[in-house]
């Protein structure tokens, strides 16, 4: 094995064949050999290419993201997601873990279905068996056709990505009656990003 030092993913790296690569922004990740990989939609990060969720996605859709969140509220957040989903008529959902979670590489950003139901006993039962802490690791949650997709952030924030207008004024809705920030920009996985504050 060869590892190339700490690099902050900029862009697109297609490491050659016979090596592995070490990627960190504020985590360390061993990608296989051979895996394309893609920055993370804000910070600077990478996920292999195969895991986006950005793939088979409207290119309109838009990205909220909360500002940095209290434990409380994120715990807040994690109560109401399924209701959430459960008012804009969703009963199944797709659940993958992601940066931060404590499972091999090969098992994170991996699909799995779930009842809308089971969302908050999945979390707190992955926190309980170490694998997914809240605020720290990345849990992915989406509509099995990615009209809605939830981050629970490793960075201590939300992250909402929606191409229905409506589904997208309900979150501005549900955060701004908590009095917590957010900012939006263009849902996209490569290129520049533009991120305002909405007012």
């Amino acid at each position: 094995m060869v590892l190339l030092g700490v690099l902050k993913v900029t862009g697109i790296i297609q490491p050659p064949p016979s090596i592995f690569i070490l990627i960190s922004t504020t985590q360390i990740l061993l990608v296989p050999i051979g895996t394309t990989v893609i920055p993370e939609a804000r910070n600077g990060g990478a996920i292999p290419m195969e895991h986006s969720h950005q793939s088979n996605v409207d290119s309109k859709q838009k990205e909220i993201v909360t500002e940095p969140l209290t434990v409380l509220l994120m715990k807040d957040c994690l109560s109401e997601i399924a209701p959430f989903f459960v008012r804009l008529g969703f009963e199944v959902v797709t659940v993958m873990y992601g940066w931060g979670s404590k499972l091999p590489n090969d098992k994170l950003w991996q699909p799995f279905n779930i009842s809308v139901s089971q969302i908050q006993e999945i979390a707190e039962r992955s926190e309980m068996e170490g694998i997914f802490e809240l605020g720290k690791s990345d849990l992915i949650i989406q509509s099995p056709k990615k009209e809605v997709i939830f981050t629970l952030c490793h960075e201590s924030d939300v992250h909402f990505v929606s191409g229905t207008e409506s589904y997208l004024e309900e979150f501005v809705r549900w955060w701004h009656g908590k009095g917590v920030s957010l900012s939006e920009s263009s849902y996209t996985v490569s290129g520049p990003r533009s991120w305002m504050e909405i007012q």
